[in-house]
């Protein structure tokens, strides 16, 4: 039989182009898999390209301030705010934090914060005249923490996040070693609220009634306690510094969907005796764990210290406001499974009536304290019915959202005013002396106190917005 050579051959042939093509087309997808990914992609060419603009844009925006603050310095060396303002209303595009134009009238408080419209991004311009964008050293950290519609934590500069776990809650930790956690207070509390002007009262603003509101549906002891101040001497701040404070804390919680705070009690590595008292120069304020609490020290010295602790994160720093312990406590009874009884707080705080398991291998218990004596040893638990104050964090039982000893331990000073001109300090949170119960004292509980007081049960907690 004769086979046809040439049928046979080109068929072959036929075979092999076919081959080819498709080999062709898989390399050409290859090629086109490699391209795309080039270009998109968490460090594609697309996104570096967006990251580069960003970043010029957050420089050149730097530099427009930054120059605005060189050019308001007087001939004493000082910046001159009314010339800042000034300098700052020629900046195109830019206002302060709520949104209002700045204008040479514009009244200026340093730190001072202002927002690029088209960006979003905002600045603080602080006392000494250093500006840094608010969530980072320079750089945009602020991706580090989670963010939902609700809640937008912003990074205080040089701070670390150390938990991004909402169920956990969201925490920080600065340069000082000092650790922070984020309260949520939701945004949509505040929705159709408008932001406080810089020459309007925060008192009985619609916002804070609003927040106030928003927490009552939890804490239902505020009685006549009120974040009004009564004097100079209650606090260590001036009307004035009072009142731009409570404006910005307002704001701040309206903008970002919530606040910082110390995640322990204000504490420092050597005990503060009753000796102490007056002196706050040779203790140096921590928030840390396994600290001894900071006692033996007044309203208006915790304030003090708490500016300090807060000095240079980037927002303004200071002792709790009421309306802010109560957004706290509203925060923990929403946001924990079940739900803890913010009114009734034996279970989870250190009172008298609570039972603590403490595997804490460095924590420290004082028994019984009093002014005289102080005798402090290695503790693995804390039984019913007995009174121990221990150091900072001893306790994953007293742990809530990582905000730690809030019910129990110490009394914590707050800038509220008890409305009694004979104990015009306000103290919250009760103690380790309290049973925790709705009736004496639970991390709810508000105590009025004169304004020398200063003991072994009085310390502190900042905050920072």
């Amino acid at each position: 039989m004769k086979i046809n050579r040439n049928i046979t051959s080109k068929s072959m042939n036929k075979g092999i182009t076919l081959i080819a093509l498709v080999i062709t087309i898989i390399v050409l997808l290859i090629l086109v898999g490699i391209t795309i990914a080039s270009l998109t992609g968490e460090n594609g060419l697309l996104s570096r390209a967006t990251e580069a603009r960003e970043e010029t844009e957050r420089a050149q925006e730097k530099e427009q301030i930054d120059l605005a603050v060189i050019a308001s310095y007087g001939k004493d060396g000082t910046i001159d705010l009314e010339l800042l303002a000034s300098n700052l209303s020629k900046i195109a595009g830019i206002t302060n934090e709520s949104g209002e134009a700045i204008t040479s009238e514009t009244a200026i408080t340093l730190p001072y914060k202002v927002k690029y419209t088209a960006t979003g991004n905002v600045y603080t311009i602080d006392a000494d005249g250093n500006v840094t964008k608010d969530g980072s050293d320079d750089d945009d950290d602020v991706g580090d923490l989670p963010t939902t519609a609700e809640t937008a934590p912003w990074l205080p500069t040089d701070a670390t996040p150390t938990c991004t776990d909402w169920d956990e809650g969201i925490t920080v930790i600065d340069d000082n070693d000092n650790e922070w956690v984020w309260i949520v207070v939701p945004k949509s509390v505040t929705d159709g609220i408008a932001a406080i002007g810089e020459e309007e009262n925060p008192t009985g603003s619609a916002l804070e009634n609003k927040l106030k509101e928003y927490a009552a549906t939890v804490v239902t002891n505020r009685g006549s306690f009120k974040d009004e101040l009564y004097s100079q001497e209650q606090t260590g701040l001036t009307p004035e510094q009072y009142t731009a404070k409570k404006r910005a804390m307002l704001n701040s919680i309206k903008t970002n969907g919530g606040f910082w705070i110390g995640k322990y009690e204000a504490g420092t590595e050597n005990y503060r005796a009753s000796g102490n008292k007056g002196n706050t120069s040779t203790h140096r304020p921590l928030i840390q764990k396994d600290k001894y609490p900071y006692t033996y020290v007044t309203c208006a010295e915790a304030e003090g210290l708490a500016e300090t602790l807060t000095t240079g994160l980037g927002g303004t720093g200071s002792l709790m406001f009421g309306t802010q312990w109560d957004l706290v406590m509203a925060y923990i009874k929403n946001n924990t499974n079940p739900q803890l009884d913010v009114n009734n707080s034996t279970t989870w705080g250190n009172h008298k009536d609570s039972t603590l398991t403490i595997t804490n291998t460095n924590a420290k218990g004082w028994i019984n304290p009093s002014d005289s004596s102080p005798t402090w040893n290695a503790v693995t638990e804390k039984a019913q019915n007995s009174r121990v104050l221990l150091t900072t964090g001893a306790s994953d039982d007293t742990n809530v959202l990582n905000i730690c000893d809030i019910a129990g331990n110490v009394w914590e000073w707050t800038l509220e005013y008890s409305s009694s001109s004979s104990n015009p300090c306000t103290e919250r949170g009760g103690s380790y002396y309290s049973i925790g119960t709705s009736s004496n004292y639970p991390a709810t509980g508000r105590y009025s106190c004169i304004i020398s007081g200063s003991g072994y049960l009085n310390g502190f907690r900042p905050s920072l917005y």
